[in-house]
Parts: structure tokens; sequence; C-alpha cells
């Protein structure tokens, strides 16, 4: 009991301090400007190529059958989509007795502005602000933005021009300098070290494991008291499609992890909103990945237990919550480092 309050102490302490300098301490990008020589034309032409290359937006979403990132919501139909949300957005103003004024432009602006405004079902809310993390003006965000219009929609710049004051100007954040780069490098492949993450993440095209997401050009788009939290509590917020589940089978065997599909090695998503009974296809089985990437053995549909309520989600991350207790403090710092230079 002596040791629980120091260690509380210290990641309360930990988290208030580096939460609150995160966004000055990022990097700035160092990709290749898609659009160059003088200012940009706002529009979808510049926005695809900001979205796919120096906005970094495909580090997390993918666009319809575009791209291949989960973290964060598909945006293909988002154009309509967009004006389906704002909807909702209306029938709670109209019932807390507000101006029910809200529409799909508005929408996209503070997707971007303020992302935590409004939180797609099934996901976490981790995406920050994008003048935060990626040196974007306001131009080249609106051309993000008319690019995603067309996703399903209509463009409509001068509809997303009403709304640009919400979207601050970006300043460029300082160079970090509070952790070794070079020293977390080595903790983070190491898979002898008490690190190794490289066990479970992949990053840059290495590591073979896919029981926590794929880290490559992680501090383009994240602040470092995120890439933090992520370390010290990593059950606090878990990305979509790395949750966890229990299914139990007629044996009364209780499997825990990751699920796949036997069929093609499909992991199970419940963001996905399709139902467990029909996304495991007669005569198809399961199997699991546990936290130590272990594979279990199959589990025939006809073999599971109760295939009508299907897997149990689990509040605990694959990820192991005792770094504090593993690393000390300079080596969470140079993990962090190392992560915020991937870009």
């Amino acid at each position: 009991m002596r040791t629980v309050a120091p260690i509380l102490a210290f990641t309360l302490a930990f988290l208030v301090f580096f939460v609150g300098v995160g966004m000055y301490v990022d990097r700035i990008s160092g990709t290749k400007q898609a659009v160059t020589g003088g200012d940009i034309v706002v529009g979808p032409e510049a926005g695809k190529d900001l979205f796919w290359g120096k906005g970094t937006c495909s580090n997390c979403h993918k666009v319809g059958s575009q791209g291949s990132n989960t973290r964060c919501p598909d945006l293909g139909d988002i154009g309509r989509r967009a004006a389906a949300r704002a909807v909702e957005v209306n029938k709670k103003r109209q019932a807390e007795g507000k101006t029910a004024d809200y529409n799909g432009n508005r929408y996209l602006i503070e997707s971007v502005a303020d992302p935590r405004a409004y939180v797609v079902e099934g996901y976490q809310p981790i995406m920050p602000k994008v003048y935060e993390t990626v040196p974007l003006n306001r131009k080249e965000i609106l051309s993000i933005l008319s690019y995603l219009q067309l996703e399903g929609g209509e463009e409509d710049l001068d509809g997303l021009l009403k709304y640009q004051e919400l979207i601050p100007e970006a300043k460029p954040g300082k160079r970090n300098e509070w952790g070794d780069a070079a020293n977390g490098k080595k903790l983070f492949h190491d898979t002898k070290s008490n690190a190794g993450c490289i066990r479970c993440h992949k990053i840059e095209g290495r590591g073979e494991a896919a029981i926590g997401p794929d880290l490559t050009g992680i501090g383009g788009v994240q602040t470092s008291g995120y890439l933090l939290e992520s370390i010290i509590e990593p059950s606090k917020v878990i990305v979509a499609g790395y949750d966890q589940f229990v299914l139990k089978d007629t044996d009364e065997r209780v499997f825990a992890g990751q699920l796949y599909r036997a069929s093609d090695a499909k992991k199970w998503n419940p963001s996905e909103r399709v139902a467990f009974g029909e996304w495991v296809k007669d005569g198809d089985s399961v199997y699991f990945m546990d936290s130590e990437n272990r594979k279990s053995d199959p589990i025939a549909k006809d073999d599971i237990e109760d295939i009508e309520r299907g897997p149990i989600q689990q509040p605990l991350s694959m990820m192991p919550g005792d770094f504090l207790q593993k690393l000390d403090k300079q080596e969470i710092l140079d993990l962090v480092a190392y992560l915020l230079s991937q870009k």
C-alpha cells in the first residue's frame, strides 16, 4: 500500500504537465507541400493532394475503397453524412431550446476545429485539433474540406467560408528537445527491452503483429500529451478496431483477445454495424489473438455458445498498463520523443 500513493502522484503530475505543454512540443512536419510556388487555390483539387499528403489525414482515415487506416471513421460519403449529422445536432439543439441553425458545412469545419463536439458512434475521441499537430493554414484546411464535400455531396466553398473564422491559424510548434528519440527508438524496436513496442505495433513497415495500431506517421497526427497518456493509461482511450473481446464456446471454454474470422483473417469490429451472426458465415470459424500475439484454437460458428449476443467487448486495452513500473521517467519521455519524430 505504501507504493500506491507515489505512483499515483507521479502519474498525475506527469499528465498535468505534459498534456498542458503538448501542443508546444510537436515538431513541424517535414512532408513536402502538396501545392508549391505561392498561395494555393482553395478547392478540392488542392484538398485531395493535401488529404493524402501533407495533411496526413490518411494516417487515421480511409475514404471508401481508398486507404486502409481505420483509427478514425471512413470518410467515404461524408459529404452526404455531414448533412445527416447536422440534422441530429439540430434536434438536440431544439430540445435544449437553442436555435437550430447547424448545417453540414459547419459540421465539417467543426470536425477539424473542435473534433470532440461530435464523436461518431463506435469511435473514441482521439482526433486532436488539426492545427495543433499539422502546420496547415486556414486555406489548406478549407481545401481539404471542399474535397471531402464531393464524397456524396456537392462542392460548396461559400458555405464553408461562412464558418472559416472557427479555424484558428496554425502556429509553429517548438522543436522537441525533452526526450532522446534515438534511445526511444531502441526501446521501441528491441523485443528484449522493457518496452518492446514492436511486439504489438507496426511502424514504417517494420513489425509483424497487428494487436496494436500501426504507428507510422503518428507524430504528425497526435500530440505529446496523447502519446504520453496512451503509454501510462492505455485503457483510457482504445482505438476503434483494437478492442479486446470475450467469447464462450458450448464446452464452456472462455476465449479472450482480438477476434478474427478464419476464412479471411478479417478482424471483428463492431463499429462496422454488422450482426455477429451474419459476420460469421455458416461453416466458418473464428479465432483469437491474445496480448502475447498467440493464436487460439479455431471455434466453429456452431460451437459458439450465444451467436446472437456475440463477443462481449472489454474495457481493458490489450496493451499492458504497467509501464510506470517497467520503465523509468526518462525512458517514457524517450519513447514519446521517438513517436513524435514519426511524421
